[in-house]
């Protein structure tokens, strides 16, 4: 099994919690088992979770925040995340600057507009690393054993970089790298490169898996997409809806013909819940219960 968790904030974080737990539930699947994760963002921290052994049900009280669902107390540190204090929209406009020199040359030398994007926004003082250290605790200071691809994007030329146990760094550097939102997280630096969101290529990254592999071998693909689906069916937000689906229609195209898909996404419920905003977190509870709901008992795959 190749599992995709794809970006989502603090919402998607709760979203994945509702749809995996859901899984388990309903088909006796151990997401744990997978043979492949690839995180992207939220979806970066939830593999992670998985990979240092966190159950779907301590996912949900993870997610939850709720005292009637007790966690244990190697998983007390970790809500500290959830509950960090991010900046608002004013913040992030009050901290725009003008492009650097560098990113527009970098912009001119790679071909790509992200380089000079990606400079306007370099206030953030936020560094997520010190509230993910519990996972470098959890795997006992190594790289998960299983395979775990985090997907994160080099400021310096917009292109994808996959880090995974090759890349001998702190699991909590790569999640916090995967997650940093620009504008509003610290880029982290990864052998002298500034590393930001994987969100920012794509929300995804199913190409990411490694389909021929012999010694983590896939034999069936499932996507836990928190921003595709409806999520952001309303105008204007309608635009980066279908951007998210044609990016992740031509990341399927990379599944062998024949191996069976299938993509977890918000329908109507879901959506309405979750909302727009996706690093709000009041709404945590409600997103677990609509997803969980809405996934029910999953339909048999179809193969491409």
């Amino acid at each position: 099994m190749g599992l995709v968790l794809g970006a989502g904030g603090t919402v998607g974080a709760a979203y994945h919690a509702g749809v995996l737990f859901s899984i388990e539930h309903h088909t006796g699947f151990d997401p744990r088992t997978a043979s492949q994760i690839v995180g992207t963002s939220a979806g970066s921290l939830v593999g992670a979770l998985l990979r240092v052994g966190v159950s779907t049900d301590e996912l949900v009280a993870l997610a939850r925040r709720d005292p009637l669902l007790p966690l244990p107390d190697h998983l007390l540190g970790l809500q500290q995340a959830s509950v960090a204090e991010t900046p608002s929209a004013l913040d992030v406009l009050l901290g725009v600057r003008p492009p650097t020199l560098a990113a527009v040359a970098n912009t001119l030398r790679h071909r790509s507009p992200w380089p000079w994007i990606l400079s306007w926004s370099r206030s953030a003082q936020l560094d997520l690393q010190p509230l993910f250290t519990e996972l470098d605790h959890l795997c006992g200071g190594r790289w998960p054993e299983r395979d775990l691809k985090v997907c994160t994007v080099s400021a310096a030329d917009g292109a994808r970089r996959v880090l995974d146990s090759t890349t001998r760094i702190d699991l909590s550097k790569a999640v916090a790298a995967s997650c940093a939102v620009p504008g509003l997280f610290r880029p982290q630096h990864v052998h002298d490169e500034r590393l930001v969101d994987g969100g920012v290529r794509s929300v995804t990254n199913v190409d990411a898996l490694d389909f021929t592999s012999r010694e983590h071998p896939i034999d069936e693909v499932w996507v836990v997409a928190p921003m595709a689906g409806s999520t952001f069916r309303r105008h204007p937000t309608a635009l980066l809806r279908r951007r998210i689906e044609r990016a992740l229609r031509q990341e399927l195209a990379a599944v062998p013909i024949g191996m069976p898909v299938r993509v977890f996404a918000p329908g109507r419920e879901s959506s309405d819940v979750m909302g727009v905003d996706l690093m709000s977190d009041d709404r945590a509870a409600s997103v677990v219960l609509a997803s969980f709901l809405e996934t029910g008992s999953p339909e048999p795959v179809s193969a491409r």
